[in-house]
């Protein structure tokens, strides 16, 4: 997810776009990012210090955001305080909300016991959430078509993830890296019939 959202954010600014990202920060991030960053305080989860549980956006991010005056606000985790901070900023500022979807959240729930119980108020939560965004952006048809049959609103707009050729090449193939891990010369992944890439 938190490639594919850079890769936007340099496409918008390769576009004269400026972008503000609002994100919790860790002590040596995965990668450089674009746009202009301000940092969210967050708290690394326990046993996964690599996902940080942020707070909501602070006062200082507000009065940032509100100076920045931006044109579209599109919010990358519904469920988190960032994205509940940014849903009620779009609101009581008049600013159009989009929305990307990259995770079911509510059905991850149900498998720790600890949490399950909040499933249902969590797909409660998320199908508001989504239905006041003025367009949600899905990854491949299949999910389009979950999410409709499990009652949220029709605003969704496929956003298909493209492969990097430069970087995903033929020309890189490696027999023995292939060998290595037991995958055969004649193994093609065009024999899967069909594959969603929400985290591309």
């Amino acid at each position: 997810m938190a490639l594919t959202l850079n890769r936007l954010v340099d496409y918008l600014e390769r576009q004269g776009i400026e972008v503000l990202v609002f994100a919790p920060v860790g002590k040596h991030p995965a990668f450089s990012h674009h746009g202009t960053l301000v940092p969210i305080p967050s708290i690394p989860l326990p046993r996964r210090p690599e996902y940080r549980l942020a707070s909501g956006l602070t006062p200082k991010a507000l009065e940032t955001l509100r100076a920045f005056k931006p044109d579209l606000i599109h919010v990358a985790v519904a469920p988190d305080l960032i994205g509940f901070s940014a849903w009620r900023a779009a609101k009581r500022w008049n600013i159009p909300l989009v929305a990307s979807y990259h995770t079911r959240y509510e059905a991850q729930l149900g498998h720790y016991w600890y949490v399950a119980a909040l499933k249902g108020l969590m797909a409660s939560y998320l199908r508001r959430f989504y239905g006041v965004c003025r367009e949600v952006y899905v990854p491949c048809q299949s999910m389009m078509d979950t999410l409709l049959e499990d009652g949220l609103r029709d605003n969704f707009r496929l956003w298909l993830r493209g492969v990097d050729v430069v970087q995903f090449n033929p020309a890189k193939r490696s027999a023995a890296w292939r060998a290595k891990l037991g995958i055969g010369k004649d193994y093609s992944p065009h024999t899967l019939s069909h594959v969603c890439f929400e985290d591309a």
